[in-house]
């Protein structure tokens, strides 16, 4: 929590350590084509995914716009934050709710 609003942070573990572009330009496949494939987006793209759902199922949970990831490597420990997609999700999402009508 900071500043009264709930925080996403998510743990991961790679081995390597983050991956902050997509090998060979790759992108994820529609509707968020306009997203690279790399670990750093990926992460970032997940969370988004978990604060559009809570955003959706809690209306009473103030969120903040912030999300990191703590990121654990054979080197340690490190706080990370992440990119911002919120809008490309909500789009998602409203695609999704379009498709199942």
């Amino acid at each position: 929590e900071k500043d009264g609003k709930v925080v996403i942070v998510d743990a991961k573990f790679f081995e390597k350590g983050m991956e902050f572009s997509a090998y060979g330009g790759k992108t994820f496949n529609y509707p968020l084509e306009m997203i690279a494939a790399s670990k750093y987006d990926k992460v970032s793209v997940q969370t988004d995914i978990y604060r559009e759902i809570l955003d959706r199922k809690y209306k009473d949970v103030e969120l903040s716009d912030e999300r990191y990831v703590l990121l654990y490597t054979n080197e340690g420990a490190e706080l990370i934050p992440l990119l911002d997609y919120s809008e490309e999700i909500n789009n998602f999402f409203n695609f999704n709710l379009n498709l199942n009508k």
